[in-house]
């Protein structure tokens, strides 16, 4: 998984990334779009934010949060298969 390498500060600092988290595209969409959109306008492409068509994407496109049935042992075997400081670092919890 390259999540780490993404996730790393330099690596961020060097290529001005942006860490959008599931969490916000899911509970404050149109606050993380927004941040999105300015964040490429900053990074020198000529864009007009229009908060009206970042609202009404958001509207059209829900995120939908699935509650999958696992169990323990699923979630177990799942959580010892990933990284959990990235799973911290971008506020995902299975």
């Amino acid at each position: 998984m390259h999540a780490n390498s993404w996730l790393d500060p330099n690596v961020i600092s060097s290529y001005n990334g942006l860490i959008v988290s599931i969490n916000e595209l899911i509970h404050d969409p149109i606050d993380a779009f927004t941040r999105l959109i300015f964040h490429i306008k900053q990074a020198g492409l000529e864009i007009e934010v229009e908060y009206d068509d970042i609202e009404e994407y958001c509207i059209k496109n829900k995120l939908e949060t699935p509650n999958p049935k696992i169990s323990n042992k699923e979630k177990k075997l799942i959580i010892s298969n990933l990284d959990s400081k990235i799973l911290k670092e971008l506020d995902y919890e299975i």
